[in-house]
């Protein structure tokens, strides 16, 4: 038999140790130990009187009744007798005499009592005679008597205290497909080194479960030694307490599909101390009681039920994170105390009634988002780059809510919504209700503050990005709810951009998003074009030109080594054209030098051939002075003409066509006898 079991009727406690996870102790064990074992219900007793009452009374368990023996010691033979006074089974009136006239031995009785209640030692063989002359009496019970089996291996009822090990001895104890019921004022308890197993995980769910009643005594109890080596394991299984009073629990916790139980939220209390213990909660339930204390912070708390208690957790001296929580009926959804943070990711509703003790406490609300992006094919998209940034939202003076629209420490003056002087700057409306945030002074608003690192989240080979948290809401100090968030998500793909602005977070973000065929299109050709390997598309041919390109530039290496070093034309003869370029240059330089060295044409130092300029323009002006206002050469309209145009009508009149061949006397420069000329002095 696996494990070893005593019983201490004084303590009215069974201590079982040894026992390993492959070959556990279990009640079948304990029920069979308590069917071997013995209770003395009295020690041995010299009589002195004619009544005489057990020191401990018959615990005949299931039986109902029991056989009981009388061992007679250091007694001389003579006529005398044991009248026995006590119930039967049924719980009437029963007695026996047991005639121990041989003298010393054991002898048993043929009744089954439930109880005695008084034995007398005399020579009267219906009591009251002459009490012994010599000679002690002892009571024996042939078992412990306090180990129900109701049902064969499943159901039992515990009349007595369990420790589960020693304190140093290696233990393990196992119980499944089991109701067990500790009757009033007991319950188990586990000891440093020691394991009790409730339940059986052969993966990652809890399986074969029993159901524990307890009933412990007082009002604040320790159900554990508080060890890191002390362990409690329940899978698939209700613990449940009938006593109205907090059950301290100070070792290592793992609970998957299991339930803590009560059957009053006045003060049913269970509590998760010792820091050093571990604590992990799967798919666990907390139900009718006043609330549940985790006084150490849980490794693992997800998916857990907390229904019908007066405060749901509570965050008590440490932090705690909890995932997928549903918290249902509770006159307050959360609690915290002693300057700690309580984190709630996923929850089945958002958080709305909680109470807070410490003005350091904070309560925040948490969501996870999963994004998956595909094509409209259903392809999946990897690279699509996922970026999520927040907006602060108050509750205005006017009950509705506001969204940050502008960076800045509020100032109730100047901020404040809607009394604020310059609040239309840093606030918009959003929401004509409120609840979404209370103004705090002093606070950091932002208005556009990066959930997670720009560009640093996209979609895998699969089209999904890693799993992200994104704060909703956060309260502090006592039950202020000083952060509520409005958010934007960017999706960047392929030089595309999809925006979802002003989307609140208050459940888990799951998406399957599909970009539009341009998008895919436009990332195709820029893989196409870019991205791809040599030999696959349009960039394995612009790699290809690349490498002409490098031959291409020999060649032009080649021509240019036969080119004259510093020449032109590309003349062999070094001297063909040099000399003229030189000669040019020379005429150039004389040209140059010739120019007026100051600006000409109304510039403001008036030298070199300004002085001539400015003649010839004052003579310009002086003829335009005389020009007529109407056409010349050739007008039909000759009215308007001045004198000086007249007299040269008049004379071009008088040109004569002669045939000389002399040179003009005066005013000539010279022409050929048949030129045609004005006559001189006309």
């Amino acid at each position: 038999m696996p494990g070893t079991f005593a019983y201490t009727k004084a303590t009215n406690i069974i201590v079982v140790t040894d026992g390993t996870s492959g070959a556990p102790a279990t009640f079948n064990d304990m029920y069979t130990a308590d069917l071997a074992g013995t209770v003395t219900l009295l020690a041995a007793w010299a009589p002195i009187s004619s009544t005489k009452a057990l020191t401990y009374q018959l615990t005949p368990a299931g039986a109902k009744g029991l056989k009981i023996d009388f061992t007679v010691a250091s007694k001389t033979a003579e006529a005398d007798y044991i009248f026995i006074t006590g119930t039967n089974i049924d719980g009437g009136a029963q007695t026996e005499s047991l005639d121990v006239t041989a003298g010393n031995g054991t002898y048993t009785t043929t009744k089954w009592f439930a109880t005695i209640t008084n034995i007398d030692c005399s020579d009267n063989a219906a009591g009251g005679g002459a009490v012994w002359a010599d000679g002690t009496v002892a009571v024996v019970q042939n078992q412990w008597g306090i180990v129900w089996e109701i049902v064969a291996d499943n159901q039992y009822k515990i009349d007595c205290d369990i420790q589960i090990g020693d304190g140093s001895t290696a233990t393990y104890f196992t119980s499944l497909h089991e109701e067990i019921y500790f009757s009033d004022a007991h319950y188990p308890y586990i000891k440093a080194a020691a394991t009790l197993c409730i339940g059986a995980k052969p993966n990652t769910y809890g399986i074969s479960g029993s159901y524990w009643s307890i009933n412990p005594p007082g009002i604040s109890l320790s159900l554990t030694d508080s060890s890191a080596t002390a362990t409690m394991l329940l899978y698939g299984s209700v613990f449940e307490s009938r006593s109205d009073m907090e059950h301290i629990i100070r070792c290592n916790v793992t609970s998957i599909n299991s339930k803590f139980v009560g059957r009053s939220t006045v003060s049913t209390i269970f509590v998760f101390s010792n820091a050093d213990a571990v604590l992990n909660l799967t798919r666990t339930e907390f139900a009718y009681i006043n609330y549940t204390s985790f006084k150490k912070t849980p490794a693992i708390a997800e998916d857990i039920l907390f229904h019908d208690c007066i405060i749901g957790p509570f965050a008590y001296q440490a932090n705690a994170t909890i995932s997928n929580s549903r918290i249902v009926n509770c006159t307050d959804e959360v609690g915290t105390y002693g300057n700690v943070t309580a984190t709630f990711i996923n929850p089945n509703s958002p958080i709305t009634t909680l109470i807070m003790y410490s003005a350091g406490d904070a309560i925040i609300n948490q969501y996870t988002c999963n994004v998956h992006v595909s094509d409209e094919d259903g392809i999946d998209l990897a690279s699509v780059v996922v970026d999520c940034e927040y907006a602060h939202l108050v509750e205005g003076s006017d009950s509705k809510t506001y969204k940050c629209i502008a960076d800045h420490i509020a100032v109730d003056a100047t901020h404040k919504p809607i009394t604020g002087t310059d609040w239309a700057t840093y606030w918009e409306l959003y929401s004509a209700t409120g609840g979404y945030g209370d103004w705090n002074t002093g606070f950091a608003y932002k208005s556009g503050t990066a959930e997670w690192a720009v560009g640093t989240v996209s979609t895998d080979a699969n089209g999904d990005i890693a799993e992200q948290i994104i704060q909703y809401k956060k309260w502090t100090t006592t039950s202020e709810l000083e952060e509520a968030r409005i958010h934007k998500f960017t999706l960047t793909y392929g030089g595309d951009t999809h925006v979802v602005d002003d989307f609140t977070v208050d459940h888990p973000i799951v998406w399957h998003l599909e970009f539009p065929p341009m998008a895919t299109l436009l990332s195709a050709i820029y893989a196409a074009t870019i991205t791809n390997a040599a030999g696959t598309d349009i960039a394995a041919d612009i790699i290809a030109l690349k490498a002409e390109t490098v031959t291409i530039l020999a060649d032009t290496n080649e021509i240019q080594g036969k080119l004259p070093t510093n020449k032109i034309m590309g003349s062999s003869d070094v001297d063909n054209h040099d000399t003229d370029i030189d000669s040019i240059l020379a005429d150039t330089n004389e040209i140059q030098g010739k120019l007026p060295t100051n600006n000409i044409m109304g510039s403001s130092v008036k030298t070199d051939k300004d002085d001539e300029i400015d003649a010839i323009l004052v003579d310009t002006n002086e003829i335009q002075g005389k020009l007529p206002d109407e056409y010349i050469m050739g007008s039909s309209t000759t009215e308007s003409m001045d004198d000086e145009i007249n007299t040269i009508l008049a004379n071009i009149n008088q040109v004569h066509v002669v045939d000389d061949t002399t040179p003009h006397a005066a005013g000539g420069g010279g022409g050929s006898a048949s030129a045609s000329g004005i006559k001189e002095g006309c």
